[in-house]
């Protein structure tokens, strides 16, 4: 009997032993032993008083300069988190108080110190006028200037308002720590890592069911933030599987309409295997509509049969295929008419919304063969109203079912 003791204490012994060897190796131990640690902050460097250099650790896409007034610098601990955000290599430079001239001197100068010149320039305020006036003068380097509010003074160079790449946003000035921080990650940086020759990116808003139908959403000048995003989020929990194309992105240089349709046409192809999708509907808000008739007409034929339908929110009466500062200030012009390209896409397709405050300028108004025109309360924004505004679209969806399929009979 002792000897049995013995034995089957042994047999426990290594159970024991075994139960414990595979705790140790299994994942749940190791996470438990080895926790998920969050990637370490990029480095900083303080330059001089006002240079502030933050390096990721690892290899950086692109160096973004950011030229901000004293009283609106951006912390350390943000400008890593941002750094990070982008994989960016960030350049905080502070711009004095003074004449145009000393500022220019003053960044010029801080800018040559830096080991990489900058893809991507940034600024407010007078910032902003000497960042358009850097990549004016550097033209030839490729860099780009974002220009993020209108108190641009002095330092504006003569000529930006006819072609030079910059954007407007609107006050910005007046928003302090965590808001600034949140619209140069969500508008600004998102731009240091894109390559204009890169094929169309889009984001994917899926149902729960499928579908054999989807909305390819453009986005207005804004890019995919507003009541783009919203509009596109809502359709999708309704039932309508959306793909949302950032105009911002995609058009921040120049697109001719025959690229735009080679492009959606390779997008309409891949989703097709992606998703098993059989027919589309084109959407687009402010610049995304006004480009919408000219692209649509030049796809293929088979793949304008497959479009059921196409919605025009807050349409022009003119279109541009590349991102201009006037579209954010709201007093440019387009150089495309888009009376005569959407006199050519099948009325029965066509779903145009218009805001009763912009009636005079609406490009749903005083066309040729426009289709179905709705006016909805409010302006630009339809009195932001998205929800509402996507359940008008899901049921205009609806109705216009087949429209495609039915050109084919």
């Amino acid at each position: 009997m002792p000897g049995k003791h013995r034995v089957w204490a042994t047999v426990c012994l290594v159970v024991a032993l075994s139960s414990t060897a595979l705790y140790l190796i299994s994942p749940f131990h190791s996470s438990k032993r080895r926790p998920h640690l969050p990637p370490p902050l990029p480095a900083v460097e303080q330059m001089s008083n006002t240079i502030t250099r933050v390096i990721p650790r690892g290899k950086s896409a692109q160096t973004v300069a950011l030229l901000m007034p004293p009283e609106q610098l951006i912390s350390a601990h943000d400008l890593q988190k941002l750094s990070l955000d982008a994989s960016a290599e960030l350049v905080q430079i502070s711009v004095p108080q003074g004449t145009c001239e000393e500022q220019a001197s003053s960044v010029a100068k801080a800018l040559q110190e830096l080991p990489n010149a900058p893809a991507l320039l940034a600024g407010i305020g007078s910032g902003g006028g000497l960042a358009a006036q850097w990549v004016g003068a550097h033209h030839h380097s490729g860099a780009r200037a974002v220009v993020m509010d209108g108190l641009m003074g002095p330092c504006m160079p003569a000529g930006a308002h006819a072609g030079k790449r910059l954007l407007l946003g609107s006050g910005v000035e007046a928003q302090p720590g965590q808001r600034l921080v949140q619209y140069l990650r969500s508008s600004v940086l998102s731009l240091a890592s894109d390559d204009a020759n890169e094929p169309m990116k889009v984001v994917e808003m899926p149902t729960p069911q499928p579908s054999d139908t989807v909305t390819i959403f453009y986005s207005g000048d804004g890019g995919w933030r507003d009541i783009d995003k919203q509009v596109g989020e809502t359709m999708a929990s309704l039932g309508n599987p959306v793909l949302g194309v950032d105009t911002l992105k995609y058009y921040w240089s120049f697109k001719s309409p025959e690229q735009s349709a080679e492009d959606l046409a390779r997008l309409m192809a891949e989703y097709r295997q992606k998703w098993g999708v059989q027919h589309f509907v084109l959407a687009g808000y402010s610049f995304g509509a006004d480009i919408l008739p000219a692209i649509y007409n030049r796809l293929p034929a088979a793949d304008q049969q497959s479009v059921d339908s196409m919605i025009l929110l807050a349409f022009a009466r003119t279109a541009n295929f590349e991102i201009r500062i006037e579209g954010w200030l709201g007093t440019g012009e387009g150089n495309y008419q888009t009376g005569p390209e959407l006199a050519k896409v099948p009325a029965e397709k066509v779903y145009c919304v218009y805001g009763l405050n912009e009636a005079k300028d609406s490009g749903c108004l005083g066309q040729p063969s426009v289709g179905e025109v709705v006016p909805l309360e409010g302006g630009h924004h339809f009195d932001s109203d998205y929800v509402a505004l996507a359940r008008r679209l899901g049921e205009a969806i609806a109705h216009r079912r087949g429209c495609g399929r039915r050109q084919l009979i």
